[in-house]
């Protein structure tokens, strides 16, 4: 195993949660440029990027491929495979025989890159370990080496019930190249990114608090219906830009409650 590595990672930087950021901004770097990527600049770059983002709440892939200019027009997800720590062999099936491949692998609370460059197995990894201090890239020979060091990394937790199942999987998006390599770089811009997680997570507390409420039997000014003393379903209620929360083809998604549809358009006027 070859370390590629400079002094600092996402937590010295102040990022604490950009480690998905970091990894996506890593996979750009290696699906762009190839081997040429793999220096010790190039660690130093994603770092550099990455500390930009200083929100507490950890954003998901499609946020920032959504949401950073950057990232919009040269990124794009090509599906998502879930796997568990003892199926090592699920990612030599996705990125052998393909000259680039990368892809973001997520297990919770870390997010890592990896990656197939020509003939060599790549993973960035933003985090401080044992191996490195700093943020680094870690190169394999083999694609043997490569799963040996992700299950010492993220070793196999005994047993076999759900609980063990979650903490025992690996999410894995694929992400594709579309980006012009002659054409510079957006530099990365992260306000949007922040205010959408942002809001979207203040309006997840918001529908599970009203929910909580309902199903309590409560509800603000003892109605004991937190739909109806928001106002939700009421046709003469109107929300974010207008739109009409109780009313039909107004862009309702089929199936779609009063409580999700509020929330929706609320966070997608921004």
């Amino acid at each position: 195993m070859e370390i590629i590595s400079c002094d600092l990672n996402q937590f010295s930087v102040g990022a604490i949660s950009a480690c998905t950021v970091m990894a996506i901004e890593a996979a750009l770097r290696v699906l762009s440029d190839g081997k040429q990527a793999l220096t010790r600049h190039t660690v130093e770059d994603i770092i550099a990027v990455g500390s930009g983002y200083t929100s507490s709440l950890f954003p998901s892939i499609e946020q920032i491929l959504d949401y950073v200019s950057r990232y919009q027009d040269t990124l794009s997800k090509d599906g998502l495979r879930l796997f568990s720590t003892r199926e090592i062999h699920v990612l030599k099936d996705e990125f052998e025989n393909k000259t680039f491949r990368a892809g973001i692998l997520v297990k919770p609370p870390e997010t890592i890159m990896v990656a197939q460059v020509e003939n060599v197995w790549v993973i960035f990894d933003s985090h401080s370990r044992p191996e490195h201090q700093g943020a680094a890239f870690l190169v394999f020979q083999t694609f043997e080496a490569f799963g040996s060091y992700l299950r010492q990394l993220y070793p196999t937790v005994p047993g076999n019930d759900i609980m063990m199942n979650m903490l025992n999987s690996y999410d894995l998006s694929i992400l594709n190249y579309d980006g012009n390599k002659e054409n510079p770089l957006i530099p990365p811009y992260f306000q949007a990114l922040q205010k959408i997680v942002t809001l979207e997570k203040d309006a997840e507390d918001l529908k599970q608090n009203i929910e909580a409420l309902s199903n309590n039997g409560g509800g603000y000014g003892g109605h004991g219906n937190a739909q109806q003393d928001f106002g939700f379903g009421n046709p003469s209620f109107a929300g974010y830009g207008g739109q009409n929360f109780g009313g039909s083809g107004d862009g309702r998604r089929p199936g779609e409650s009063d409580m999700d549809y509020a929330i929706r358009i609320s966070t997608q006027n921004y």
